[in-house]
């Protein structure tokens, strides 16, 4: 009969330790991945755009792109992978300032994209959601719109 209270003490200890190891483990995880279209694809009325200008921070040269070049490059960066971050890195060799209209002319979204792959998108609505920052998972778009200016 011993034995069999220890082991009824054993085996509830080990369930609390695994419990909570899985709250920990979830709890530090919450930080997951999102795109920019799951918060401000109302914002931007993916449909209506008619244009986008993109600005290299380095040098003020601005490129707009139009119709199927617009569309193109706006579900690239509507669907880049990102993890909200609070931290901003102070290392900013380049930035691209990213604005996408609708149409009659009126912004609509606004992101700042760095070689560090932080990015900064607010609505010109005034969403609650506005100005957050956020960290891509990989360089794709960066490099996508660098060569954009090449």
């Amino acid at each position: 009969m011993v034995k069999s209270g220890k082991n009824k003490v054993l085996i509830f200890g080990l369930s609390l330790i695994v419990v909570v190891t899985i709250s920990v483990l979830i709890l530090f995880n919450r930080n997951e991945i999102i795109k920019l279209k799951d918060i401000f694809v109302d914002d931007v009325g993916v449909s209506n755009v008619s244009r986008i200008n993109i600005i290299r921070s380095s040098d003020n040269k601005e490129i707009t792109l139009k119709g199927k070049q617009a569309k193109e490059f706006l579900d690239t960066l509507l669907n880049t992978e990102l993890k909200q971050t609070k931290v901003s890195d102070k290392t900013i060799k380049e930035s691209f300032w990213i604005t996408i209209f609708r149409e009659n002319d009126v912004a609509a979204l606004g992101v700042r994209m760095d070689n560090n792959l932080l990015v900064d998108a607010y609505s010109y609505k005034g969403n609650k959601n506005n100005s957050k920052y956020f960290k891509a998972e990989n360089g794709s778009i960066f490099d996508k719109t660098e060569k954009m200016f090449e």
